[in-house]
């Protein structure tokens, strides 16, 4: 398809911003970590980084791509097929394998959100609505019912409380996440060797394994999204309007696990609207439409659904410009993380949607004034927020799973006790989470620079764009390193994508 208009300008404008974003994102974790070590409190710690490992670790990325580009030449068709079929299924049975450990090895009972959204669910199925009263938790929160109702499909198979059976199908789903990213690369037309590389790269993912007991949207929303991505790529790849149903289907599922996936899903209409003003294809406009409609109405699906099984009337919850309010508050050592007080200033109002509302977005201008006045505030206040979402290589994963374990005894000197109990151990997978971490920017950094191309199709670049969607609404939304995760996972594909762009380039340029 001959390149016309918009789309080489699109490119260079994900280029350009993304590649920033990791250039900036690569130099922080090379000078330090945000740490945050089990049973403590949740405040994000810095924690000097090992840049000359860092650096050595890239050069042994790229020196193995580049080792692996030339024996893939000398490599028949027919032992690449099996070669990379051996390395996939390794690549899924260790993830799986470590997720089925990992959810087996000790009683972690769900807390917090994840305690009322299983909790909820089982309510729901034995007729007890409280949950639904006003200023209870679904009253407040109700954008929590859309994984709620599903959660109550799954107990009505495996019975209520089970929240085991939710650990099972997240280990499953981290499996299907490693096919996805596969998937992905396939249809990107990759090299055998960049697909035998991810099968490996993946595997150093220690959050995928460690929020398998996470009972909780991000790894079913993370499964959906890449879903998606990969059902609409299938597409552009052969037009057949089945894949545009089940992307729409995964788009929808996505947004009801977790609903931050409407990133995915305004990358999706971006993205939409530079493929169809060069190409004239309609159907994916139609196909755009219905995923954010049926997302829509599928919530109020819902809602409707418990109005009518409760008899308590849809409550709009705690404003969305609250979680903006708090990612603009600066609370002890934390800029922009959660703030327990907002529900306080919403219970102080009798549980009025309108004016809580109002107060914050007097809490929000106040502080918009505080930032414009002393711009310099303002800059430390944001890389603050920004780096303690996005440079802690352990995404909060094993910090979760500590404070909610059952009374189950560590044994002394056990792998398990020491990641809960002693720094030496616990700092020795953090150490090699934050080699990963470096490496996946670092790759995404070349991914920027050298994959982003004006001969490749733009729904390619779906992920990409998503990622970027991200690390934008993270300055503005209520602060958690937890909410970067999914985009981490997303990045493992594309960095590898980057890494052998970038050794191509360098053989060009160098002629070896």
């Amino acid at each position: 398809m001959k390149m016309r208009g918009i789309q080489p300008l699109a490119y260079r404008v994900i280029q350009a911003v993304g590649g920033v974003i990791f250039l900036c994102l690569t130099y922080y974790s090379l000078r330090y970590s945000q740490y945050m070590f089990p049973q403590m409190d949740e405040i994000p710690i810095d924690r000097k980084g090992d840049p000359v490992c860092c650096i050595l670790a890239v050069g042994v990325v790229i020196l193995a791509v580049f080792l692996m580009m030339r024996l893939e030449y000398k490599i028949s068709d027919r032992n690449k097929a099996w070669i990379e079929r051996i390395f996939l299924s390794i690549s899924v049975l260790w993830v799986t394998g470590a997720g089925f450990w990992w959810i087996s090895s000790l009683d972690r009972v769900p807390e917090g959100d994840q305690a009322f959204v299983y909790g909820g669910a089982s309510y729901f199925l034995e007729g007890g609505y409280f949950f639904l009263e006003k200023g209870s938790y679904c009253y407040i929160y109700p954008h929590q019912l859309g994984l709620i109702a599903l959660v109550e499909v799954l107990f009505l198979i495996v019975g209520t409380y089970n929240y085991f059976a939710f650990e099972v199908v997240s280990v499953l789903l981290a499996g299907g996440i490693v096919l996805l990213g596969y998937g992905l690369l396939k249809e990107m037309n990759t090299s055998v060797s960049a697909r035998i590389f991810y099968c490996l790269f993946i595997m150093g993912c220690v959050p995928l394994i460690c929020y398998t007991s996470w009972v909780y949207g991000d790894l079913p929303s993370i499964f959906f999204a890449m879903l998606a991505a990969w059902l609409v790529l299938r597409w552009q790849n052969c037009l057949r309007k089945g894949y545009l149903a089940g992307m729409v289907a995964a788009s929808v599922m996505a947004v009801l696990v977790r609903k931050n996936s409407m990133i995915l899903l305004i990358a999706l209409i971006l993205l939409t609207l530079v493929y169809v003003i060069d190409s004239r294809k309609w159907q994916i406009v139609i196909a755009a439409a219905l995923a954010v409609a049926m997302s829509f109405l599928a919530y109020q699906g819902i809602y409707k659904m418990y109005e009518i099984r409760s008899g308590y009337e849809h409550s709009d919850g705690l404003p969305v410009n609250s979680w903006i309010a708090m990612g603009m508050m600066e609370k002890g050592d934390c800029c922009g993380w959660y703030d327990s007080g907002v529900k306080d200033i919403m219970y102080a109002t009798d549980c009025s949607c309108d004016e809580t509302k109002e107060i914050m977005a007097g809490i929000i201008e106040e502080r918009f004034h505080t930032f414009t006045d002393d711009p310099k505030y303002a800059v430390l206040f944001f890389r603050k927020k920004i780096l303690s979402q996005w440079n802690e290589p352990l995404y909060q994963s094993i910090y979760f799973s500590a404070k909610n374990l059952r009374n189950d005894l560590l044994e002394p000197g056990s792998f398990l006790e020491g990641i809960y109990n002693r720094p030496e151990v616990h700092d020795k997978v953090f150490w090699f989470a934050d080699l990963m971490q470096a490496l996946v920017y670092f790759g995404m950094l070349l991914y920027y620079l050298f994959a982003v191309r004006k001969d490749t199709q733009p729904f390619a670049y779906l992920l990409a764009v998503t990622i970027i969607g991200g690390f934008f609404f993270s300055i503005l939304w209520e602060a958690k390193t937890r909410y970067i995760f999914p985009y981490y996972v997303m990045m493992y594909p594309l960095a590898v994508v980057g890494y052998f762009r970038a050794v191509e380039q360098i053989r060009k340029w160098t002629g070896v």
